[in-house]
């Protein structure tokens, strides 16, 4: 179950992208339709981002690469010196 309601999720995401990249590319960037998409686009993704986490709790093999994931996006960046 959890496997097809991110295949929604990920659909509706994909669907509200394209309609604001579209509306980008006909209207430009500040247009309000394209920072309207833009806004919806934002929701649904705080949305997802929601239903994941919601959904690692109940299933301890997604939270712990979810861990793992968290790890490894905490490490500081490295300095490059020349």
């Amino acid at each position: 179950m959890w496997k097809r309601e991110e295949v929604r999720w990920q659909r509706m995401i994909h669907e509200k992208r394209t309609t604001m990249i579209e509306f980008a590319v006909e209207y430009g960037f500040t247009h309000d339709k394209t920072v309207v998409a833009s806004q919806d686009l934002d929701k649904l993704l705080n949305q997802y981002h929601r239903f994941v986490l919601n959904s690692t709790k109940k299933q301890p093999e997604v939270s712990f690469v979810f861990q793992k994931m968290n790890l490894v996006l905490k490490r500081p960046a490295r300095t490059v010196r020349l």
